[in-house]
């Protein structure tokens, strides 16, 4: 888990137009973190491929196309996804951040 750790985005990171507040936890494709959308001025979800992901061009593809499906949906319980692109040498989604309580979290304090 250090290794993870170690590839994490340092609070203060610019990724296009947005600035990284923390790490909101590992996926199994990418990193999510709490970013500040500096244009809009919002918090936003900013999900981002690892370093040594984004020298796949497999996975790096995948995350886009990931961005762009999503981005053409419309529903109350999918969050908005308002960016999809590559900065800093880094592919990313940008979405809606929703707050609260994980699902994991709440998977193991009851069951659904």
């Amino acid at each position: 888990m250090m290794a993870a750790e170690s590839l994490t985005l340092a609070p203060g990171t610019p990724v296009a137009g947005y600035v990284i507040e923390q790490l909101l936890g590992h996926g199994g494709m990418a990193d999510v973190y709490l970013a500040k959308d500096m244009v809009e001025q919002r918090h936003v979800a900013l999900k981002v491929l690892p370093a040594d992901a984004n020298a796949d061009p497999r996975r790096r593809d995948r995350l886009l196309f990931e961005g762009r499906v999503l981005r053409s949906l419309r529903h109350p319980n999918i969050c908005t996804v308002y960016e999809v692109g590559e900065a800093n040498g880094l592919a990313f989604l940008a979405m809606e951040y929703v707050g609260g309580e994980t699902l994991h979290d709440l998977a193991t304090r009851e069951r659904l």
